[in-house]
């Protein structure tokens, strides 16, 4: 049966849930956790570990910080992991709650056994309780309370195991939020050495790729007050929202945004988000290496700039073919020249370019 924790003790394990809950990386994590837990559970020394013992490999941090194990004594322990009460109970049980070595082993047979007597007898640890967080398999991912003596108690299991669902939680959203941000690292990484940029419209607006919004402000001006984005950016920004509204505006064409300055040019196109997602801004700088609104400017040659304009009429290949006196063949060759001068895939994305262009041109 549990033991019955306070009004105090339920106040403590309150306030642990309350400051775990904010963390951000693994090592706040960890810094935050053993900070926190060590005005909850009496321990001489707490430590949370990450063993892997089919690799006999330790990774620990340990609370108080002063103390220091004897040298060696990380690889000792790993190399002994698998003989552990405790963990050999986690990894192949699975069940992570407060559990202690008391509960498998009477006093004797522990102090007989291999790993107390290499390791656990050199740093003066007699008793241990652990519990463990979320982790693939074979590791084990744990929080471990030792005592030179008396043994922990009921009221400590029962404190534990009242905190450790919050822990586990914050644990799992710590790990999520550092693989999510390496992946979005990478992804702007990607983006930036294509000259390309995103800027997220969240509340804060933010940069997914370093220096975006410098980019903004280089080409269209220092931002509004009380508004990160140029007010020219805001404006387009609005008629791009009202497009999607279904209003009449939205009868036009979706327009990028274009400046210019010292020879170069950075064009922003409105991506909406899905629900529940934020919208992004996706900036595309590049050198005017030809009159703007032009697609020769593109690369296209004047015999690919007449089958692109056709091709935009819905015309098929073989209309295309029939009115320029050309081969099938030919005007595949041509589509599939100006599908790789364009950026694009498709006939569909290449009719879409040439009117996003002309409709550019026109204003």
């Amino acid at each position: 049966m549990m033991a019955r924790v306070s009004e105090e003790g339920l106040l403590a394990v309150l306030g642990v849930a309350h400051e775990i809950a904010g963390v951000g990386s693994r090592d706040e994590f960890g810094a935050v956790l053993l900070r926190e837990l060590s005005g909850l559970i009496r321990s001489e020394v707490t430590t949370l570990n990450e063993v892997d013992p089919a690799a006999g490999r330790l990774v620990y941090r340990v609370e108080p910080e002063s103390f220091v194990f004897p040298a060696g004594s990380a690889e000792l322990f790993a190399g002994l992991a698998h003989q552990h009460p405790l963990i050999r109970h986690h990894a192949e049980s699975g069940d992570g709650s407060a559990i202690k070595v008391s509960d498998f082993l009477g006093r004797q047979e522990w102090q007989d056994s291999e790993i107390y007597r290499r390791f656990y007898a050199l740093v003066g640890v007699e008793h241990q309780m652990s519990i463990t967080l979320p982790a693939p398999l074979p590791i084990v991912v744990g929080l471990a309370f030792n005592r030179a003596g008396p043994d922990f108690g009921e009221r400590d299991r029962a404190v534990l195991n009242l905190v450790r669902p919050h822990l586990a939680q914050s644990w799992r959203r710590t790990r999520e939020y550092e693989r999510l941000q390496a992946l979005l690292s990478a992804a702007g990484g990607v983006l930036a050495q294509q000259g390309a940029g995103v800027i997220v419209l969240a509340d804060p607006v933010h940069e997914l790729t370093p220096g975006a919004l410098m980019s903004l402000y280089r080409f269209f001006g220092r931002p509004a007050p009380r508004d990160p984005l140029p007010v020219r950016v805001r404006h387009w920004l609005v008629v791009q929202q009202t497009h999607l509204t279904g209003s009449a505006a939205g009868l036009d064409l979706a327009r990028p945004l274009r400046a210019s300055v010292d020879g170069r040019q950075l064009v922003l196109r409105h991506l909406p988000g899905l629900p529940g997602q934020e919208d992004t801004i996706l900036l595309d700088e590049r050198p005017l290496v030809a009159p703007a609104g032009t697609l020769q400017a593109l690369g296209l040659t004047d015999r690919e700039v007449v089958v692109v304009r056709l091709l935009g009429t819905g015309a098929s290949n073989g209309d295309i073919a029939q009115r320029l006196s050309l081969s099938p063949w030919t005007v595949k060759r041509h589509l599939a020249n100006i599908y790789a001068k364009l950026g694009v895939r498709s006939r569909t994305g290449a009719a879409a370019l040439v009117l996003e262009i002309d409709a550019h041109h026109r204003h």
